[in-house]
């Protein structure tokens, strides 16, 4: 996703499958007011931020087991791994990822890029809603639409995001993700070449 008049090449773009809910707001809203307020969350959507959460929190922490105890480490990164199963398997269950659309979608830290059926107004704010499928990571951001031309092959209008007012750990959480997608690529790359 190229956004123009922005330098949006410095980040990594992945093509994700992704649960997506949208809403208009305003550039007040944006200002003084959080996503959540805009788009419902099932207590499975709740769950999965506060696994996150707990993870981003717990990272320095992490490291420094990592360091000293590696035994340690290892035990609790699995006990973690147990606990990320679990919560997609509510998930799955509950069908949560179900109430979003589920599409393609090219991801970076610095916006999303979509394709719906109406066009978009440039420059307009949304509250977004996504979940990362197949990892279950979810996320509430602000966005502004920076174009929504048509696409005559889809006959639908693909629609660049920009995100706004992106909070610290959401830019941890999507950049971790995309490296993580991106080093999966490569191993699968590396192991067609074997």
């Amino acid at each position: 996703m190229t956004i123009p008049g922005d330098d949006q090449r410095n980040y990594f773009r992945v093509n994700e499958t992704v649960s997506l809910e949208y809403v208009t707001v305003s550039e007040n809203d944006v200002k003084h007011r959080q996503p959540e307020t805009f788009l419902s969350s099932s207590p499975e959507f709740v769950l999965l931020r506060e696994l996150q959460a707990i993870d981003h929190e717990n990272n320095a922490i992490m490291r420094l087991i990592v360091d000293k105890e590696r035994e340690v480490a290892s035990y609790l990164k699995a006990i973690n791994r147990k606990i990320d199963l679990l919560a997609q398997s509510i998930i799955d269950l509950s069908q949560d990822q179900n109430n979003g659309v589920k599409q393609s979608a090219s991801l970076s830290e610095g916006g999303i890029s979509f394709y719906t059926k109406d066009v978009m107004k440039k420059g307009e704010y949304v509250a977004l809603k996504i979940t990362l499928l197949p990892s279950y990571i979810g996320m509430m951001l602000f966005g502004r639409i920076v174009e929504s031309p048509f696409n005559n092959n889809k006959k639908q209008y693909r629609n660049s995001i920009a995100f706004v007012a992106l909070k610290e750990e959401d830019r941890h959480v999507l950049a971790r993700h995309i490296i993580k997608v991106q080093s999966e690529a490569q191993r699968l790359r590396n192991s067609d070449m074997d």
